[in-house]
Order: structure tokens, then C-alpha cells, then sequence
């Protein structure tokens, strides 16, 4: 759980997806690159697997509210700081599965390199 509270400080304090990220960012062709097949096809991957194996009932509602606050906060982040909705849904998308592969202590490549994306100020 450490390492999903370190990732929602970063998000509350604009370390991740801060203001200056959207400034310079094409987000138009953002979109247009994550319904692309490939980025698609790899994301569903990674949503299926988590799916698969996320149970709500096997983790305390702290957990659960962790996930959800990821969530949430990176939705209101981006939408802040973007003043587009369909991207902010998007990137909360991301960072609910990145919480909730955290929760079941699972690696996905794809994800990581999509959090460190992020860190470093990238949305792709």
C-alpha cells in the first residue's frame, strides 16, 4: 500500500500529470495513439488479466478506497489542468489499474513503463 500512497502524494503535489505536462502536449494525437490497435490490444491484456483476478471482497475497504482515490484524484488532475474529459478518463483508467495490480502484487511491464511515462512528465 506504501507504494500506491507514494503514487496518489505525487498526484495531489503535480508531480505526476502537474499542470505544466498539458501545456505542451498534443492531446489529440494522444488520443489518436491509445486507439491505436497496438496500444489498445495491450492495455485490454493487461484489464483482462487484472479482471480476471481482482476480487473487491479480498481487500479491506482502505485498499479499496486507495484505488479509488488513484482514481479519482488523477481524473481531477488531468481534467484541471487539460480541460478534457475524455483523456482524464482515460489516464484515471490507468492509474485504477496500476492500483489494482499493485493490490495483488502483480508486475505488468506495459504499466510500469506507463507509470514511469508519467513520473517523467510523458502521457504515451
Amino acid at each position: 500500500m506504501k507504494e500506491l500512497e507514494t503514487i496518489l502524494e505525487e498526484i495531489k503535489s503535480g508531480k505526476i500529470l502537474g499542470e505544466e505536462m498539458f501545456f505542451e502536449s498534443d492531446l489529440d494525437s494522444v488520443l489518436d495513439i491509445r486507439d491505436e490497435p497496438e496500444f489498445e490490444e495491450r492495455w485490454m491484456k493487461v484489464y483482462e488479466n487484472i479482471k480476471g483476478e481482482f476480487k473487491a471482497e479480498n481487500f479491506t475497504p482502505e485498499q479499496l478506497s486507495l484505488v479509488e482515490s488513484l482514481r479519482k484524484e488523477s481524473f481531477l488532475a488531468v481534467s484541471k489542468s487539460s480541460g478534457q474529459h475524455e483523456i482524464s478518463s482515460y489516464i484515471s483508467d490507468d492509474f485504477e489499474l496500476i492500483g489494482k495490480a499493485a493490490l495483488l502484487n502483480r508486475r505488468f511491464e506495459f504499466l510500469d513503463q506507463m507509470l514511469e511515462k508519467y513520473r517523467n512528465g510523458g502521457l504515451i
